[in-house]
């Protein structure tokens, strides 16, 4: 093994622990989540799920926003795995602070404003209390946020995954807890506040016992402008997709479709987003992992590296994905409620969902290298393009939107594979999913016709262990994917957990 690599590895290690710590915690969940939609679906109407949709907006507004500064920091600390350096610490503090006030004055002052025109231009009557609560849920998450970034910054990083994993299952619990008591909208929306107090409590506490700065106690700001250089255009990204998705297509399905569809369309989103935090902790990797091989290597790193990244996330997503289509009605029929169109208008906007997420890497190529700008540009193009289509896609109802949705979703991913042309090879790495779902389709469609034959709920688990059996059998014989790119791509893992893992699906071992 090269001394080089293996001395990366070593510098990595507490990431790839709390990586695993991570995904194990998303797991749990997702498993919290599926009960959620339960209750979402059987105590929430479509049309209190359209005002939520409308409601949460704004939520939204801050916490994508808000991003943007873990953005930066985070591809600082990728350049940096290993290092120890409390002055640099303390300098990223200071712009964190920084941030941290812009943030919270312009959550108070812009938010209030742009959400009472927009209830009021949509006829929306709600509760001044609810208005308060959105707010309230706006200024925990800055301070969950900033915390964040900070114990981040001194790399706890397995502290910040068990901290959000905490006040995310508290969150949704009380949530729940509202939500069946009869309150819908207000106990829908009561778990962002929750959840980000729990997590602000508990991240003081922790920074507190373990004696770490959280203010500016200098004024220093080392690596600002890179920093900042790197973090703006992300806040343009997302502010732009704040205008365009969370309002322009929001507020124009309310306005021609009726809350009622809207409502559709937030559950299916809500459904779809549930079963992508299985990826949050892989795609968390990817991103610094490339930026530190980049760090390290430059582009050879990252040209290295594209090939087993690709593999492995087809390795994951293309079963979870045909696992949804197959299952999608004896399982979902119980969890969804019954006003949903129909289980096809939730798969039409799953898989739509999947196609930037195999190719995922490539945005990780473009983040490494600190071209923010072009995945902005990818974004504002593809929104641009969606903003057009809007204009008649309402007349066509249901099928407008998943119409909307795939342009929006190919376009950018299209649009990105084109960037990234300028900086590596393709061609060789968008063929891996192509032909990895060309020999692993046989999965989807016998998979579903068992699940025609045997529709009955008690035959799901024979047709899970079938739909289990295949997906082997197929990997196996077909050498889909090897030991080192098992070994790359599960790194976070166990090693008792690895080698079971390469015995059942590589032959050799």
């Amino acid at each position: 093994m090269d001394p080089q690599n293996d001395n990366n590895s070593n510098e990595k290690g507490f990431i790839i622990k709390s990586t695993l710590t991570f995904s194990l915690t998303n797991i749990i969940l997702f498993a919290i989540g599926l009960c959620s939609l339960w209750v979402s679906g059987t105590f929430i109407s479509s049309y209190d799920m359209g005002i939520i949709s409308i409601l949460t907006i704004f939520y939204s507004m801050a916490e994508l926003m808000t991003l943007s500064l873990n953005v930066g920091v985070q591809r600082y600390l990728s350049f940096h795995l290993g290092e120890n350096d409390k002055e640099k610490a303390q300098s990223i503090i200071n712009l964190a602070f920084l941030f941290l006030i812009f943030y919270l004055i312009g959550s108070n002052t812009i938010i209030p404003i742009v959400m009472i025109l927009v209830l009021n231009i949509l006829s929306i009557s709600v509760d001044f209390f609810i208005i308060l609560v959105i707010l309230s849920a706006v200024n925990f998450y800055q301070l969950f946020t900033y915390f964040n970034s900070l114990l981040s910054t001194y790399k706890q990083y397995n502290k910040v995954a068990i901290i959000s994993f905490i006040s995310s299952i508290t969150g949704i619990l009380i949530s729940l807890f509202f939500i069946i008591q009869g309150f819908s909208i207000i106990g829908f929306i009561i778990r962002y506040v929750i959840s980000n107090l729990v997590g602000f409590v508990l991240f003081v506490s922790i920074m507190h016992k373990l004696k770490l700065s959280f203010y500016i106690k200098s004024k220093k700001f080392y690596e600002l402008k890179k920093i900042f250089n790197f973090s703006f255009p992300h806040f343009i990204n997302v502010f732009f997709i704040n205008m365009i998705l969370y309002f322009f297509v929001k507020t124009m399905i309310a306005s021609f479709l009726g809350l009622n569809t809207l409502g559709y369309y937030e559950f299916s989103y809500n459904i779809f987003n549930i079963f992508n935090t299985i990826m949050l902790g892989f795609n968390n990797i990817i991103l610094i992992h490339l930026t530190h091989e980049y760090g390290e290597r430059g582009i050879d790193g990252i040209k290295a590296n594209l090939s087993w990244i690709t593999r492995v996330i087809s390795f994951i997503v293309f079963p979870l994905l045909y696992f949804i289509l197959i299952f999608s009605y004896p399982f979902l029929f119980f969890i969804i409620p019954k006003y949903l169109p129909s289980v096809m208008f939730l798969n039409w906007l799953v898989i739509s969902g999947v196609i930037p997420l195999i190719y995922y890497a490539f945005t990780g190529v473009l983040f490494a290298l600190g071209k923010n700008w072009q995945i902005l540009i990818s974004n504002t193009i593809s929104y641009m393009g969606l903003t057009i289509l809007y204009v008649f896609l309402p007349y066509l109802g249901v099928i407008g939107v998943i119409i909307g949705d795939y342009t929006l979703r190919i376009s950018y991913t299209i649009i990105i594979l084109l960037f990234c042309t300028k900086y590596v090879e393709i061609r060789e790495h968008v063929i891996i999913p192509i032909k990895f779902f060309v020999k692993t389709l046989p999965i989807a469609i016998i998979g579903t016709i068992f699940s025609l034959i045997f529709p009955q709920i008690y035959f799901i688990p024979f047709n899970i262990l079938i739909f289990l059996g295949l997906f082997i059998v197929i990997v196996r014989y077909g050498k889909l994917i090897s030991v080192w790119e098992i070994d790359k791509g599960f790194s976070f893992l166990p090693e008792k957990l690895l080698k079971i893992i390469k015995k059942i699906f590589i032959k050799e071992i």
